[in-house]
């Protein structure tokens, strides 16, 4: 069975009466070239374990088992899981898991070994994927993912662009980020809409900064970038009770972390942000 050809992938799908949804973001890779990328890219040895996400009909899959220590795919569509379980029931360091990532305890997933998660992601929940895969409590040190462009674009994005953000900072606080090719909506089946880069986040030796409350941060960023044009005093006098602060104590804050409190949000850098000093205790009721 070759998955790279589109006569075969047709075939295929209409053998298991199934038809990719939209909704779902279920495009699947049918490039050789891409693949090849793709997996070059990945950079596997039999001592890692990798984690998929999406694996559609396998055509990474199959790759990922024959080069990695174990691969642990999860997929949501239950008729896809049915036909993986069937491809692959005689390889041994494959674990498929019927569900849908978002839903499951990924922090167990993740600490049964997993070192690298390679994944062409589902265009409809790629970025809730790479939020919960970046909060996790045990991190990949490497992750390789297609998705679509305006998300690749925000977790790569500098400070003072336009897509720079939550995504971008939250990111960058554990990975290095780079987009190392953009793929033609040719390369998949059905094809989309859009090009869908592929992505790199590559963890260095620790984090830019320590977060001391990942959850406080989380919520200051929100609240932070859903105003992006107003200046940083005014976000912090203005907003909900778990950071809002009165004059003295923003200027004292800004005075101490040597930041402009006229800036926007964002001006500031990751590690700026990451340093998490707006912490304030709620005052209890």
């Amino acid at each position: 069975m070759k998955l790279t050809s589109p006569t075969e992938v047709r075939a295929l799908l209409r053998s298991l009466n199934f038809r990719p949804g939209r909704a779902l973001g279920q495009n699947f890779l049918i490039d050789g070239n891409i693949l090849k990328l793709l997996i070059s890219l990945a950079d596997l040895s039999l001592d890692d374990v990798v984690l998929e996400i999406g694996p559609g009909l396998g055509v990474m899959t199959e790759k990922l088992v024959q080069r990695a220590q174990g691969v642990i795919a999860i997929e949501k569509d239950s008729t896809l899981c049915g036909f993986l379980k069937s491809r692959f029931r005689e390889t041994t360091n494959l674990e498929l898991i019927d569900g849908d990532v978002l839903d499951l305890d990924l922090d167990e997933v993740l600490a049964s070994g997993v070192s690298k998660g390679v994944s062409n992601l589902p265009y409809a929940a790629g970025s809730r994927i790479l939020v919960k895969l970046g909060t996790s409590q045990v991190l990949p040190r490497y992750i390789l993912v297609t998705l679509q462009r305006d998300v690749a674009q925000r977790l790569a994005a500098k400070p003072g662009s336009k897509d720079y953000g939550v995504l971008s900072v939250y990111t960058q606080l554990d990975y290095e980020v780079a987009i190392e090719k953009d793929v033609s909506p040719s390369c998949f089946m059905p094809k989309p809409r859009i090009w869908s880069p592929i992505v790199t986040l590559r963890r260095g030796r620790q984090s830019i900064v320590q977060i001391a409350d990942g959850t406080f941060l989380r919520k200051l960023l929100k609240w932070a970038f859903s105003h992006r044009r107003k200046q940083l005093c005014s976000l912090l006098r203005h907003a909900p009770h778990f950071v809002a602060m009165d004059v003295n104590s923003i200027n004292t804050l800004f005075k101490g972390l040597n930041v402009n409190p006229h800036a926007r949000p964002e001006a500031l850098s990751v590690a700026e942000w990451g340093r998490n000093v707006l912490r304030e205790e709620p005052t209890a009721t």
